[in-house]
């Protein structure tokens, strides 16, 4: 509970705890968190119109995946290094922060397999806003990709059974 919330201080030191996609997002519910931040308005007076512009506290990753190599079989997919927790006011932040702080713990989902040529996949994550690659080229911007940011991961092994880890950052990442 709330009870023990008394400053903006106390809400941002709160965090919801992530361990897989299923915290992030009900199906059943097609419910994604948000909230807002309202300032200087009287809740003691029963009449205030409140008419808050929610933000969505997660992100939804799609991502489709075609084997159109013959030289290398595609084993499995996963998404990393995720937040491990989001603030359930994020947007309080100061404008020179960068939301998560780098010194959050990530974690990673869990691998899924890939079968057949062309399979799609779905993940919801907390936001990671890490900022932009300075890279203006498609080709090159996973290349300067912020250390923090989130990727996927993809394993293959080549005709000699080589296994080989492709990441959608452009380096290779642990």
């Amino acid at each position: 509970g709330f009870s023990d919330v008394r400053t903006l201080g106390d809400i941002r030191n709160r965090k919801f705890r992530i361990s897989d996609a299923d915290d992030c997002y009900d199906p059943d519910m097609l419910d994604i968190v948000s909230s807002s931040m309202i300032v200087g308005l009287d809740f003691t007076d029963l009449n205030v119109v409140v008419d808050p512009v929610l933000s969505r506290l997660f992100a939804r990753i799609s991502f489709t995946l075609t084997d159109s190599c013959d030289d290398v079989e595609i084993h499995s997919v996963r998404l990393c290094n995720v937040p491990e927790s989001v603030e359930y006011i994020p947007h309080a932040l100061s404008a020179s922060e960068v939301y998560p702080a780098s010194t959050q713990t990530r974690i990673s989902y869990p691998s899924e397999e890939f079968s057949g040529n062309t399979m799609s996949y779905c993940w919801y994550m907390p936001r990671n806003e890490q900022g932009r690659s300075a890279s203006d080229t498609e080709a090159k911007k996973n290349l300067d990709a912020p250390a923090e940011a989130t990727y996927i991961k993809v394993l293959a092994t080549d005709k000699e059974g080589v296994l080989h880890e492709f990441v959608s950052c452009g380096r290779r990442r642990s």
